[in-house]
């Protein structure tokens, strides 16, 4: 499975116009408080993972579109590593003048927040929220040789094999990984996971019968459902997915309001002047707001959001709290 260079090739296709007319730059200038416009120079997007998987691309893919709207460069700056850490704090630290932003997801903003001890920083304190970018529903895929084909036939059949249902994830605290404990104790059922280095080997662990389900995107499984390797019982999204289309929510089986889902958004330093956060917020919205990103976001199964400041914070912070006492309620450590 190549799918780090799929998600690559679908960046480097993706190609959108940079130029902005005189008219639409000077209807949407900010002041920086030096009487020129913001943004007067090339503005910096720090990326918390490599490059060629499916946030990287989402980034990519709004930052082309969102250059043509503040009509200057944007500059992707990959620092993965540490679970996202190393590129929070490094965007923690840097001037609060809008030319630094930061591409937060669930896993390395949220989600890391919680497990790792120690950080130089805090997400609540140390960064303002601009706007959602986009959601990704998680998709819970079996084994076809399982003889399951819905949400309520896999329920009856754990039940029945108490504690010998095993479920792969991408590594512990992974969306996956959290996504199925949740799922696992509103339908009372035992499973052990197994924790796979990386989210490739994890499905494949599926695939190949070592581990019965996962909980996935549908971009990655889509390929082995669309072959019959894998099966699809339920999107744990707030809507069915659009790659597929036949496969019921959670909520339409009688999980109210369970969901796994990945996210995506622009935050930028604490402090950061309110006029550039407002003017930021505007290309963001306009950004995600395009037709050419919305096409290009519904082919892997992302939709594209663009809320505001207001509701992307209160966003990071419920998904805070939720996670965090996932994390307490269930034991998780980073070993």
């Amino acid at each position: 499975m190549k799918t780090t260079s799929g998600w690559a090739a679908l960046a480097s296709a993706i190609i959108f116009p940079l130029g902005l007319s005189a008219g639409t730059a000077a209807a949407q200038a900010t002041s920086t408080g030096s009487g020129r416009a913001y943004p007067t120079k090339p503005v910096r997007l720090i990326m918390p993972v490599a490059p060629g998987g499916p946030s990287d691309t989402a980034g990519r893919v709004m930052s082309q579109k969102l250059s043509a709207v503040l009509g200057q460069t944007i500059v992707v700056d990959n620092r993965p590593g540490a679970g996202g850490t190393i590129a929070t704090e490094h965007a923690s630290r840097a001037a609060s003048d809008g030319y630094t932003l930061l591409f937060a997801t669930a896993g390395t903003f949220v989600t890391s927040s919680v497990l790792y001890q120690n950080l130089g920083y805090d997400i609540e304190k140390d960064f303002a929220a601009v706007s959602q970018v986009s959601v990704q529903p998680l998709v819970m895929v079996v084994s076809p040789s399982l003889p399951a084909n819905s949400i309520k036939d896999f329920v009856a059949l754990a039940k029945a094999s108490p504690g010998k249902m095993n479920f792969s994830s991408a590594g512990n605290a992974t969306s996956g990984h959290l996504g199925a404990l949740v799922f696992n104790k509103l339908a009372g059922i035992s499973a052990v996971h197994v924790p796979y280095k990386g989210a490739g080997p994890a499905l494949i662990g599926v695939v190949q019968g070592e581990v019965q389900y996962l909980f996935d995107t549908a971009l990655t499984s889509k390929p082995h459902i669309d072959a019959g390797r894998l099966k699809a019982l339920g999107v744990a999204g707030e809507r069915r997915s659009t790659a597929l289309p036949d496969v019921q929510t959670f909520e339409e089986a009688g999980f109210r309001g369970f969901t796994a889902q990945t996210w995506a958004g622009v935050v930028v330093p604490a402090g950061t002047p309110p006029a550039i956060i407002k003017r930021l917020h505007a290309a963001v919205r306009e950004t995600v707001n395009s037709r050419e990103v919305q096409d290009t976001f519904a082919r892997f199964d992302t939709r594209a959001v663009g809320n505001t400041p207001a509701e992307f914070a209160a966003l990071i912070s419920s998904e805070r709290k939720k996670w965090k006492a996932t994390i307490a309620e269930f034991n998780i450590s980073l070993q």
